[in-house]
């Protein structure tokens, strides 16, 4: 489902009400030209959230984990090979 809306001070807001329960987890898509909107700050920040999350998934790997990730990202990970 493709849902309209508007950002409105730090918060998404659907045009149309949706059929949603109270506090559903939704996945939001962003254009494909959002990032040539944000600035050159908003994008380091962007950035720095992205590292930030990477480095609490570290935190739930074992050694091993860690290793055959760093195998795959050598190789070039590809998510549809990667079994979740």
């Amino acid at each position: 489902m493709v849902v309209e809306g508007y950002y409105d001070n730090g918060t998404v807001r659907p045009v149309k009400p949706l059929n949603l329960k109270e506090k559903q987890k939704v996945y939001i898509e962003l254009p494909a030209d959002y990032e040539e909107e944000l600035s050159h700050e908003e994008k380091i920040a962007r950035r720095d959230r992205q590292l930030e999350a990477i480095r609490g998934l570290f935190n739930l790997l074992d050694d091993d984990e860690v290793e055959e990730f760093d195998k795959a990202m050598q190789k070039g990970l590809k998510f549809k090979e990667v079994a979740f």
